[in-house]
């Protein structure tokens, strides 16, 4: 029985399961694509196709990715396209991130647009309002403006506002008078 026996065990992954690794320290110009599993630990100049992407704490993408699922641990700069999206708390992104299911844990930071991308929900669905980039901390969602100042009952019953100022010491508010 020698070192390469047919009667050896099948214990090889097929290289669709094995992720291509890109070492840390590792610099990479061009594009790359195929169907494996990618794992960025170095920087990689070019845009990237793959099943699933993981861009390591020290991994830098500059170029777009278009994958099925990206963590993001380090650096991406450019556009994602991704079905499913998780930004762990020490990526940085700085483009637009275009996907269907999205997790972002706290202290991760991006400066783009998130967009969920249309998944055979109706476009009320998709249309929902955008989430300001780079917020940290506090409220995500822009407020909405003041409302118009409710108009002032002249006493009648009815919604009008007065034709007359106010009487001395009324609270009421003087911009809905008219003169």
């Amino acid at each position: 029985m020698g070192l390469f026996s047919d009667n050896a065990p099948a214990a090889k992954k097929s290289t669709a399961e094995m992720p291509t690794v890109i070492a840390e320290g590792t610099l990479i110009t061009g594009d790359l694509s195929g169907a494996a599993n990618v794992q960025l630990d170095g920087t990689l100049k070019g845009n990237v196709q793959c099943k699933h992407l993981t861009v390591g704490a020290t991994g830098q993408l500059h170029g777009e990715a278009a994958v099925e699922e990206l963590v993001v641990l380090g650096e991406v700069r450019g556009e994602i396209k991704a079905r499913k999206v998780r930004l762990g708390s020490t990526a940085k992104v700085y483009g637009d991130v275009d996907h269907e299911v999205l997790e972002v844990e706290a202290g991760a930071e991006v400066e783009g647009r998130y967009s969920r991308a249309a998944s055979g929900k109706p476009a009320a669905e998709s249309a929902k309002a955008k989430i300001p980039m780079g917020a940290q901390g506090g409220a995500m969602q822009r407020e909405a403006p003041p409302a118009a100042p409710s108009r002032k009952s002249n006493g009648t019953g009815e919604g009008n506002a007065s034709s007359h100022p106010p009487a001395k010491g009324d609270s009421a508010d003087h911009s809905a008078t008219t003169h």
